[in-house]
């Protein structure tokens, strides 16, 4: 499978080169030949193999140029109504209202928009704007336009993640309105309930008399809503090294997935009760809404559950590079989604390298001491993660968080403890004077997470800025750091 996935990524990467000058058709055209061809070749499998990993590249190039013709529009340079659906929360940011719209009627009906709404500063209209409300507006739909000089492709990002165009909305050139969501499809609709649940569940959370700033934190790590959260408290979690704590991924999923297999584990009934996980960390991924980095962890723990039903290694590369293949095949552009390219990277490199250093302390010494073997763990999983990660960081925004394995100890323990209470949190609000007890406890976790990563974040050095690396540069350092690691097995193999 990761022979496959390598294949896969260059098709992709092909087919996107080329959009402007190969279509679909073409692509289309090489993929059924390719296989015609590799059916006749039977008899001589070295060739039929290549031919078949050729028609995987194909494939790839003919997916990902489809859904860039799909995503693609002439935007009009005259302004236009458009009915639209809000698909997230409404954000104040200066003076204007940032939001996701999904356009319900028209010639681009089901296109993703990021708006951008001047406010009023008399009657205050955006505030009457939530989640699942529809609009109708009067705007120009632009193409996202490339900023700053760093790395990191804003059009190509918006795309990543389903987006066509941007447009600014003028204060009074907008109005709610009631509208048909005909034009989604029936996973849109679900996924727009879910958000509208989620967004009754901070409402619920604010009675609870916990400070603004431990309530944006908690509803980040919780909820995966990120709009409270202020910039001083962003650079912080981001200069220690523990920004993605503050962004749901494969360390929230995995740490709310260990606390249903200890609720739900049946030797009996092994397979009822790995459905029953599934299906509720699928319906969490639904109400925190389904963002790429929740569904990338969640697909990821669907196949590391179904292989272990099957009694194959969970821990596998050839499980690794199933989940990259699948996601892949679904969301080809994912490949160009920063978040995509670090979450596989750091997954790979602990696969990679993980079992081979855990055992270099004797394994007598990690049965006897509990705490040293989870220590150890944890600081292998933290240095392998950022092995494979740093580099693209560096790539990406030219940073580096030096104290990232000290912020790691910290914070993953907290967020382990928060993301397991927190379920009991809600389920206390038959008794509220019991859940304001709870709900200070939980302020004063998140107090001393917040103030230990603002002190990790004032440390000497701390962060590293204004790295600025090529794409070849990139490829070097990953070159040597697979070179420095094929060295050491040969070096420990001979003695």
């Amino acid at each position: 499978m990761l022979r496959i996935a390598l294949f896969l990524v260059i098709g992709i990467f092909l087919g996107h080169e080329m959009a402007d000058a190969v279509v679909p058709s073409l692509w289309l055209a090489g993929l059924v030949s390719s296989v015609g061809i590799a059916f006749f070749l039977f008899r001589y499998p070295i060739l039929q193999t290549a031919c078949l990993l050729l028609s995987v590249s194909l494939l790839g190039a003919f997916l990902v140029s489809r859904q860039d013709a799909r995503l693609s529009l002439s935007p009009d340079d005259d302004e236009l109504v458009h009915r639209a659906v809000l698909v997230s929360q409404p954000v104040e940011r200066g003076k204007i209202v940032r939001c996701d719209l999904r356009l319900v009627e028209g010639r681009y009906a089901g296109r993703l928009v990021k708006a951008s709404i001047l406010r009023d500063t008399v009657a205050h209209r955006y505030r009457q704007l939530n989640v699942g409300d529809g609009i109708i507006m009067r705007s120009v739909l632009e193409r996202p336009h490339r900023f700053g000089n760093s790395n990191f492709n804003y059009p190509l990002y918006l795309r990543c993640h389903g987006f066509s165009a941007t447009t600014f909305v003028y204060w009074d050139a907008w109005m709610k309105e009631s509208v048909r969501l005909h034009s989604m499809s029936a996973v849109e609709r679900v996924r727009l309930r879910a958000l509208m649940l989620r967004q009754r569940l901070l409402s619920s959370l604010s009675v609870l008399n916990i400070d603004a700033e431990n309530m944006a934190v908690l509803s980040a790590m919780a909820l995966g809503e990120k709009s409270g959260l202020s910039r001083e408290l962003r650079d912080a979690y981001s200069v220690s090294g523990a920004s993605h704590i503050l962004a749901l991924s494969g360390l929230h999923l995995g740490i709310i997935y260990g606390l249903l297999s200890l609720l739900f584990r049946f030797r009996r009934f092994r397979f009822a009760g790995e459905l029953l996980i599934l299906t509720a960390i699928w319906t969490y991924a639904f109400i925190v809404g389904l963002t790429p980095s929740v569904t990338r962890a969640a697909t990821m723990i669907s196949i590391y559950s179904l292989m272990g039903l099957f009694r194959r290694d969970r821990f596998s590369l050839n499980t690794f590079g199933l989940t990259a293949v699948i996601m892949l095949l679904v969301n080809p552009l994912s490949l160009y989604d920063v978040g995509f390219q670090l979450s596989f990277a750091a997954v790979f490199f602990i696969l990679l390298l993980f079992r081979r250093i855990y055992w270099l302390v004797s394994p007598t010494v990690l049965e006897r001491y509990v705490p040293l073997r989870w220590l150890w763990a944890s600081v292998i999983v933290s240095c392998t993660a950022q092995l494979g990660a740093a580099p693209l960081v560096i790539y990406h925004f030219g940073t580096f968080s030096v104290y990232f394995l000290l912020a790691n100890l910290v914070v993953i323990p907290l967020t382990t403890l928060i993301l397991y209470t927190f379920p009991f949190l809600l389920l206390l609000s038959f008794a509220p004077t019991l859940q304001l007890s709870v709900a200070g406890w939980f302020s004063s976790l998140l107090t001393l997470q917040s103030a230990a990563l603002r002190w990790i974040s004032s440390l000497p050095a701390a962060q590293i800025d204004g790295i600025r690396i090529s794409a070849l540069q990139l490829g070097l350092i990953y070159f040597l750091i697979f070179s420095l690691c094929a060295i050491v097995w040969k070096l420990r193999r001979v003695k």
